[in-house]
């Protein structure tokens, strides 16, 4: 038995299918995977890297925040999405709201 689960898990490694792994989209903290699942269309896409100093006991590196933003739509709705990574506190979140016109 134990080598049957060490071969369903060994082939499920080389195809690349996940065992009991839900889908990325249905993640809900991953909110830009779940409205392009739901239909929306990234329309804009900006980066920007932000260099700052790090935080105690790690004052002499350097932490980087990774910010990118985007801009999604559906049909006349518009959302703006902000994902950001901290490489000190290796740190990942994404933020999304409906955009002001």
């Amino acid at each position: 038995m134990k080598n049957l689960f060490l071969a369903l898990g060994a082939s499920a490694v080389l195809i690349g299918t996940p065992i009991l792994s839900p889908p990325q989209a249905q993640d809900p903290t991953r909110p830009i995977a779940n409205l392009q699942a739901a239909g929306w269309t990234v329309v804009s896409r900006t980066e920007e890297k932000k260099e700052l100093p790090g935080i105690a006991p790690y004052q002499n590196l350097t932490r980087v925040v990774q910010v990118v933003h985007y801009r999604l739509t559906k049909g006349d709705e518009v959302m703006v999405c902000e994902a950001t990574y901290d490489s000190q506190r290796d740190r990942y979140d994404e933020t999304c709201r409906p955009a002001s016109r």
